[in-house]
């Protein structure tokens, strides 16, 4: 609870989260304010918080996704959130979030340059639930690329969409969900994989071997050049649904713009070092600040006290750094009241 207060309220270091006045007692205010808020009875000092956050498997976290996702759901807030006859659209693709030529762990996937010189890569493959006119997007938990217990080989992309699929279907086995990729994802194992957990697909396409159906689009502006698109999936086309299908399958950005572009320059310190530790501290840290993303972004769809907060604000990093103030100065007793 207290790595995930410290992604929400946007710390830019574990030093900064645990920084005491010169009294070296911490400071009331905020010890206060991480018991009411966050549950929090004891504030953990920065190296205490990584020796614990270290010996704990980033699957434990789970459920906490799940949680926020249940809610959602039992809220309703998901209501008109569907495309194409009732389906949810997930959005899915990797991205990287550390890389050192010095600092690394036992489960870093390792890069070996010509001259002989390694660098060290933690990686993720995450989808969120998008939606061409709705700016929100809801995370699920990431599928970690890393070396596998028992493996010497790097982890691949490709691998860590096998197992995020199932884990998702294991977890949401009734959610009608259609998934958006790119072209690394038209391949004959992964399209057998979607089928054999019920999940509908638009994939992007590049050169088309299987018998699927196939869509192609072309957009012209005055002067510029037409760009061109394709793509493959196993919904039935037709006139009436061709647009549907066409800005379903451009929403997949969303997981890029909306997702890791957002946590990458937004001030959610998505790619800065948090510790590396000897087992599994990058990965919970990086499953935190994507679970305090989720939370954000429920918080600011669904809360209509947020919304007021946000507007008086006008911009999202001026209600962050006001919030941060107040954090720091008042005593607040529950979140209504922080709003």
């Amino acid at each position: 609870m207290a790595g995930l207060a410290m992604f929400l309220l946007k710390y830019p270091s574990l030093r900064q989260f645990d920084k005491k006045p010169r009294s070296g007692e911490a400071d009331p205010t905020i010890v206060h304010n991480l018991k009411t808020l966050f549950g929090v009875e004891k504030t953990p000092s920065d190296t205490g918080m990584r020796e614990r956050l270290d010996l704990i498997a980033p699957g434990h976290l789970r459920d906490s996704y799940r949680t926020v996702h249940r809610s959602l759901q039992r809220g309703k807030a998901l209501e008109g959130f569907t495309v194409l006859g009732g389906h949810f659209l997930l959005s899915m693709d990797g991205t990287g979030y550390h890389s050192s030529s010095q600092v690394h762990c036992p489960s870093c996937c390792r890069k070996t340059h010509r001259d002989g010189r390694a660098t060290y890569q933690h990686q993720m493959f995450a989808g969120a639930l998008v939606h061409p006119d709705r700016k929100a997007v809801f995370s699920f938990a990431p599928e970690m690329i890393q070396i596998q217990d028992g493996e010497t080989k790097n982890d691949c992309e490709r691998l860590a969409a096998k197992r995020f699929v199932t884990a998702f279907r294991r977890e949401h086995p009734h959610l009608k969900t259609l998934m958006v990729e790119d072209a690394l994802a038209f391949n004959g194992p992964h399209i057998k994989h979607l089928k054999a957990h019920r999940l509908h697909s638009i994939l992007g396409a590049k050169a088309v071997d299987l018998k699927v159906n196939v869509l192609h689009d072309t957009e012209t502006q005055p002067g510029e050049r037409p760009r061109n698109w394709s793509w493959v999936t196993d919904l039935s086309l037709h006139e009436e649904n061709l647009h549907d299908v066409r800005r379903a399958a451009r929403a997949r950005w969303r997981i890029e713009h909306q997702t890791f572009k957002t946590l990458k320059i937004d001030g959610n310190h998505f790619e800065h070092n948090f510790g590396n530790g000897n087992h599994h501290l990058a990965n919970v840290m990086v499953s935190l600040c994507l679970l305090a993303f989720l939370i954000d972004q429920v918080v600011e769809y669904c809360c209509g006290m947020c919304r007021q907060a946000r507007k008086k604000q006008e911009l999202k990093r001026y209600l962050r750094d006001a919030m941060m103030v107040l954090f720091r100065t008042l005593l607040i007793n529950r979140w209504e009241a922080f709003y």
